[in-house]
């Protein structure tokens, strides 16, 4: 019994840490997203506009989806 509230108790004790590395995953992925202007190096080797459109669409959606799961996750670990 004791050692599955000591357990507990550490798992508390851990939450703010988890969702303070969390918030600054989101805010390392929004300065990466911003510092690139949503176009990395392999995109500025594509010379059809269409192309690096839909290329950028897809990674600016797979950014958008990292935000929202890390904003979910600290409202998890928040509650």
């Amino acid at each position: 019994m004791a050692l599955s509230r000591s357990k507990n108790q550490v798992g508390a004790a851990q939450k703010p840490l988890v969702a303070y590395s969390l918030l600054l995953t989101m805010f390392r992925f929004y300065y990466e997203l911003s510092a690139m202007n949503y176009e990395p190096l392999f995109l500025s080797s594509i010379q059809d506009p269409v192309t690096r459109n839909v290329f950028n669409d897809i990674l600016y959606t797979i950014y958008k989806i990292n935000f929202l799961l890390i904003a979910e996750g600290c409202k998890l670990i928040a509650a």
